[in-house]
């Protein structure tokens, strides 16, 4: 969240007089033009071709075809890319407009050694705005080296600079992944220019972006960027709409002296899609139910299972029956196969544990019978769907608005000494519902012959899909403030010097806030939020009918409840979630750094030493919602309460258990987690009232300090090659994070190495680099898979007994809490640049990377080994079977659906324990990475102003999960299972390696008197139209889908799909 907020000042360029280049110098300086001859894109007009007076900004004029001259890290002055010891890649202007590139992520793909991280599109429920990494770590973002948290549109970037591995000095607080930052479009002293652009691509894809600068007089400039884009997409309710607007404004106040301004805003919406999962393949295809509250037979056979089994309403809405809100409770619903011990999969039991089939895709899966869903296509409506079909709303469900405001002064003194102050505010909000990840994607057939109100079910057989709403908001606000002093040294014969110090504030502070879409029934409001959900209303499709699927969310409903006989105008709206503790809160982290650096250059420019140190100050602060049982009668049901905060005896709290009378026994024990009261209220147990508890206080702030270094040299050895090494540091500060026992997480630490060498060749036509890198992370945030769903279940266990709201002996868990591990890096990359002739540009480069997760899991092993034979005893309570070894559970008669759950969630655990290794490769890491973009500009001859280009993005294979719980059937005992020997827990499960190719051209002519210019531009992604499925982890399967078999292996499971092939036709005019 705060990756990179306060960027440095240092290795500044020399801006006094100076000696005579060297030979190797001069060699490594990029040629002017031929006479005749322009410095732009194939176009033959400059893109950007922005001549800067401030020795602050980079100046791009000197960045020719795909080779870029320069870098600026933070409020520093520009170095050439030569001297810089780091690992630094820039995307220039003209390479993202001849791949007509759109945004980040589109962007990001094209660098050395980066990947995205896609998901099948649940992530959007929790509010992810996009995930890309470097070196197999997750990489922070800024524009204009002030931190963002959003995938931005390129439309107004003059281009995008990527850096790899820590380093604190260089990019502000970074992990091992680095940075990537934007530099925006800036007003243009004495320059009028106008660009327009209008495209048309597949499904409808329109885009229009707009690029006005006009001077007023000789010192002041005004600069405007406009986008407007709205596409539909390839799956069949896909939509999107973004807009944008960039205004900038340049004064010159002196010769030294120079205001900018900038204002931006944006706003992007859109709809979205999941991959289909399973909640009908159990279904024998002949049952059904025509009666209230009656299942047709034992619903392990029939594959039928009640809605709300526990006679609470279930409310819920869909266009087919009018647009009415009817209370479905206690009428049937299909489910999963394998979903409860006992059922049948394809009409075979199911062996061993879990086959994982209920509630997993539909679509591309293995290991499973081949005949799985032929009792539902066969006697129902369904049919497996086309990946271009959706079971989603029609609706935007997803937004980003963002606006920022920077204002900056930069100021030279005499010739030596210069000086930059610069202010930002900017602000986010994302909106969307956790409806996309809590059921949207799953598929039911309606069994049910008649309607709740007792007529023929119209839908009866036909497949639908069925979600609650949580619509969610996270605002983000940050401002930002910094000053930067520098003073350059020409010692003569001694060498070259730049001093420099930079110090900044900033203030992050991020508010989450989830709720239910329910009713308003009643005048206690502390009822309209039911953890159960019986207030909550849901919104269901059914697949041929429903067309549009709205999703109406009025104030008032005319709720239909033919349980209790009533039909009544009940008030709705927006409630607080309290089930999700995580996405209710608000946090703050407040800085302060300052650095120091030198640059040194000597030897007559052909040695550059750096050295440079910072140290941050940060102070955390954090409000966590209220419990329900604490809102007074009159809440509004939204309104936000926070817990106090905590005193200073938070970490030492302790309690003793009490009897029943409330009479105090046995030792002392850690007061974290209050106890509620056993008989299924959500109330606070009265025997623990007069005791403090640290989940009754709002989490401590942190604060601390962290000071990093960073050392590098490069050596112009030649006039050809330069060796070069670095060393940094790095941190990233705590965000809020819960540990498993509700303490907040520490300050990320990280520390690197790259070492290599940059060979410049054509007269600096052509740069490339090859290195080494090693890094290492500590206290990294890592995934919680295996247990962070798992525990919880099982601690939500009832005990057959009844009376208990969940297990007699455990408190709950924090909502949400983060697990953590070390990571180390290593690798090598190459990297190449060129415009290798007058009118052929290159780009390539190739990565190596290794990264692995050590010590992962410490947390929840911590509290599995400690509370092991506790847990065993809640899944016994709630009537699970153990075998001879307390290894494994089954489910045995009787048990409800929260026990049959926690026997899974335990089952999950021991797959994970025997997976896990100390040192395990990061999955989602490819083997080999390498991105080619070539084009060649024929300036002659009946092809003359037609530009060809073409190239590919590989991503080689990678893991995506492991073999160490693989199991086979025992020999001498068919029935039961025993680990595979022959693999082992360093085993992986690999995605094949693929590569998706592009095609680029275009045609360029001069018209209006040779006052303007035309270009049409055709642009095809995924040329080859690559279609397979794109697995990114796995579950436990029984091999070749033979359920019979105790055996399970690691199975391919979740995945997303490339886009299919495409195309963008743009036409763009240039005055």
């Amino acid at each position: 969240m705060i990756a990179g907020i306060l960027t440095p000042c240092w290795l500044w360029s020399q801006q006094a007089p100076q000696a005579a280049a060297s030979e190797a110098d001069a060699q490594d300086r990029p040629p002017a033009p031929a006479s005749g001859e322009t410095r732009g894109d194939a176009a033959g007009i400059a893109e950007d071709d922005v001549v800067i007076m401030s020795p602050f900004e980079v100046q791009t004029e000197r960045d020719q075809g795909f080779v870029a001259a320069s870098m600026l890290t933070g409020g520093r002055l520009a170095t050439d890319l030569k001297d810089t010891p780091i690992a630094y890649t820039v995307l220039t202007r003209e390479f993202i407009d001849a791949m007509q590139l759109a945004d980040l992520s589109e962007m990001h793909e094209w660098s050395t050694n980066t990947q995205s991280t896609k998901r099948d599109g649940t992530q959007y429920g929790t509010g992810e705005t996009v995930s890309i990494r470097s070196r197999g770590i997750g990489t922070s973002i800024q524009k204009n080296f002030f931190p963002v948290n959003y995938n931005f549109d390129g439309y107004n970037l003059e281009r995008l600079d990527l850096a790899r591995g820590p380093n604190a000095v260089l990019f502000g607080s970074n992990s091992l992944g680095g940075a990537v930052n934007s530099i925006t479009k800036r007003a243009l002293i004495g320059k009028r220019k106008l660009d327009v652009r209008a495209a048309y691509g597949s499904w409808g894809n329109l885009r229009t972006t707009l690029d006005y600068n006009q001077p007023v007089g000789k010192n002041l400039s005004f600069r405007a960027n406009a986008l407007w884009q709205e596409r539909d997409g390839w799956r069949t309710t896909d939509y999107s709409e973004t807009k944008g607007l960039t205004l900038a404004g340049t004064l010159k106040l002196s010769k030294g002296t120079e205001i900018r301004m900038e204002v931006e805003q944006g706003k992007m919406k859109r709809s979205i899609t999941a991959n289909f999962m399973d909640q009908l393949s159990g279904w024998d295809g002949v049952s059904s139910v025509d009666t209230y509250n009656v299942l047709p037979g034992d619903r392990t056979l029939t594959g039928i299972n009640k809605i709300t089994n526990t006679g609470r309403g279930r409310l819920i809405y869909t266009p087919a029956l009018d647009g009415r809100l009817i209370n479905y409770a206690n009428w049937g619903q299909t489910f999963g196969a394998g979903a409860y011990t006992g059922s049948l999969v394809a009409g075979v039991p199911f062996a061993g544990m879990n086959p994982n089939i209920s509630g997993r895709n539909i679509r591309e899966q293995q290991n499973l019978p081949a005949d799985l869903y032929d009792n539902a296509i066969n006697n129902s409506y369904f049919r497996i769907p086309r990946r271009e079909f959706s079971s989603f709303t029609n609706e935007p469900i997803y937004g980003v608005d963002n606006d920022s405001y920077t204002v900056s002064l930069t100021q030279q003194i005499g010739r030596n000494f210069f000086m930059e102050l610069a202010l930002n505010r900017q602000s986010e909000r994302v909106t969307t519902d956790m409806g996309i990840s809590r059921g949207m994607a799953n598929v039911y057939i309606d069994v049910n012959k008649k309607t709740p109100e007792g007529d023929d079910n119209p839908n009866y057989l036909q497949p639908y899909a069925q979600h609650d709403s949580n619509p969610s908001i996270k605002d983000r606000d940050r401002v930002n403030a910094r000053v930067a002093l520098g003073y350059v040294l020409d010692a003569g014969a001694v060498g070259n010097f730049t001093f420099s110090l930079m110090g900044g504030v900033s203030n992050a502070r991020e508010v989450s806030e989830l709720y239910w879409y329910a009713l308003r029934a009643g005048d206690d409001p502390t009822k309209w939020t039911d953890y159960n959900g019986s207030t909550a209303i849901a919104f269901r499709y059914y697949f041929y009918t429903d067309q549009p699927r709205t999703r109406p969310m009025p104030d008032t409903w005319r709720y239909v409840d033919p349980v209790a006989g009533t039909t009544a105008d009940t008030p709705a709206g927006q409630v607080r979630d309290f089930t999700n503790s995580a996405q209710n809160q608000i946090s703050e982290i407040d800085y302060t750094y300052i650095q120091v650096a030198t640059n040194a250059k000597l030897l007559n420019n052909r040695l550059s030493l750096v050295l440079a140190a910072r140290h941050d100050r940060y102070k955390t602060r954090q409000e966590a919602l209220d419990w329900l049982g604490n809102f007074p009668l009159d809440w509004n049901g939204t309104d936000w309460q926070a817990k106090p905060a905590a005193p200073a005896s938070y970490g030492s709290l302790t309690y003793r258990l009490r009897d029943a009378d409330g009479i105090p026994y046995g030792p002392e024990l850690p007061a974290d987690v209050r106890p509620r009261d056993p008989q299924g209220a959500r109330a606070a147990d009265m025997r623990y009232a007069d005791d403090h508890f640290q989940d009754d206080y709002s989490p401590p702030g942190q604060k601390g300090g962290v000071t990093t270094v960073s050392v590098g040299t490069v050596w112009h050895a030649t006039r050809h090659i330069s060796p070069f090494v670095n060393f940094a540091q790095s941190f990233v500060p705590p965000q809020g994070d819960f540990r498993l026992n509700g303490s907040l997480a520490k300050h990320v630490s990280s520390q690197g190495w790259d070492a290599g060498l940059r060979f410049t060749l054509l007269g600096g036509r052509a740069v490339a680099t090859a290195s080494y890198y090693q890094g290492l992370e500590k206290n990294a945030r890592a995934s919680t898979t295996g247990f962070g769903a798992e525990l919880p279940r099982i601690l939500k266990a009832r005990p057959l007994e009844g009376g208990y709201q969940y297990n007699k002996y455990l408190p709950l868990l924090p909502t949400g809490f983060s697990d953590f591990a070390n990571r180390e890096t290593e690798g090598f990359e190459f990297e190449l640049t060129a415009n290798l002739a007058k009118n052929w540009r290159l780009l390539f480069n190739a990565a190596l990377p290794r990264t692995w997760d050590t010590n992962g899991h410490k947390d929840s092993f911590a509290y599995y080994n400690a509370n092991k034979a506790t847990l065993i005893q809640i899944i016994r309570d709630a009537g699970g079977v153990f075998d001879a070894a307390e290894k494994f559970a089954s489910t045995g008669p009787g048990m409800d659906t929260d026990g049959q759950t926690a026997v899974t969630a335990w089952n999950t655990i021991q797959n994970t324990i025997d997976a896990y290794s100390a040192r395990m490769p990061t999955t989602r890491v490819s083997e080999v990475t390498a991105n080619l973009f070539t084009d060649y500009a024929f300036s002659r001859g009946f092809l003359k102003g037609v530009t060809i280009g073409g190239g590919f993005n590989y991503r080689g294979k990678q893991p995506i999960g492991f073999k160490g719980a693989d199991t086979i059937a025992e020999p001498d005992n068919p029935g039961a299972a025993i680990d595979d020997p022959s693999v082992g827990k360093d085993d992986a499960v690999y995605l094949d390696g693929y590569y998706l190719a592009t095609l680029a051209i275009s045609y360029k002519r001069r018209i209006f008197k040779n006052k303007a210019e035309l270009v049409i531009s055709l642009n095809v992604n995924n040329a080859l139209d690559y279609d397979k499925p794109v697995y990114y982890d796995t579950i436990m399967r029984p091999p070749g889908g033979d359920v019979s078999t105790p055996a399970r292996v690691a199975t391919p499971n979740n995945y997303y799909w490339e886009t299919p092939r495409n195309f963008l036709l743009t036409a763009r005019l240039l005055f």
